[in-house]
């Protein structure tokens, strides 16, 4: 259900974590209502993304996503 809700909402916005502040990036995080070439574009990255607005509610408009640097640990990027 919130996949096709979150398919309604603008994309979530991305930040980055700097001095424990969320720094938004002006790029999108993953949704359904991300365009495909963005998330194309983060497949092929070397990061990740976390949520970290909107965990609470049921509402996608409210979401946000830190994005971080993969790890890389004995087994490959986690």
């Amino acid at each position: 259900m919130h996949y096709f809700w979150s398919y309604a909402s603008a994309p979530p916005k991305e930040c980055i974590s700097i001095l424990d502040t969320c720094w938004g990036t002006d790029r999108m995080g993953p949704s359904a209502a991300t365009p495909s070439e963005r998330i194309v574009e983060m497949m092929t990255e070397k990061y990740e993304w976390t949520q970290i607005g909107g965990i609470y509610t049921p509402d996608p408009a409210d979401d946000v996503f830190e994005r971080k640097k993969k790890t890389s640990g004995m087994f490959g990027s986690f």
